[in-house]
């Protein structure tokens, strides 16, 4: 069956900000290299500053556009409603949850997958999943828990 997952809301929101990084940065150098040519002046270089500007954040463009894709259609099994024990940290702030979940038999503490940011915004606030009740499920594929709701009353 498939969810909406935390997964695919991050790779989304993360997807959105280089895009948006990447063409006002391009949209400056561009609109700087046409003001100087209507002017008279020479803003070739300006153009391929804009170039190159979009050269650099295509590959973090192209990497978030393949992760969003592959999450918001994963397939996750073995959903379970569990209440987190507390918070894993990981590389530039991201969180994960820490659980114990029923797996194969036996009881089992995870850690979903670092999706969730510390920080005021995104789409992820792990404000908004501790103390409360979470559904996360299995992705075989990639052997990790990805969380896919959160119960809006504590």
């Amino acid at each position: 069956m498939k969810q909406i997952n935390t997964a695919g809301a991050y790779y989304r929101s993360a997807l959105i900000a280089f895009g948006v990084i990447a063409a006002s940065g391009c949209l400056l150098f561009a609109g700087l290299a046409a003001g100087l040519s209507a002017s008279g002046a020479d803003g070739g270089s300006f153009w391929y500053a804009a170039a190159f500007w979009l050269l650099i954040w295509t590959p973090f463009g192209v990497y978030n556009a393949a992760q969003y894709r592959y999450y918001k259609t994963v397939t996750l099994s073995n959903l379970q409603s569990v209440e987190p024990n507390g918070t894993d940290t990981s590389f530039f702030r991201s969180v994960g949850l820490r659980a114990t979940v029923d797996f194969r038999g036996t009881r089992t503490a995870v850690v979903t997958k670092h999706v969730f940011g510390a920080g005021l915004a995104g789409p992820n606030r792990i404000d908004d999943y501790i103390g409360r009740t979470v559904e996360i499920g299995y992705n075989e594929k990639k052997d990790e828990w990805i969380v896919t709701a959160v119960q809006l009353k504590p």
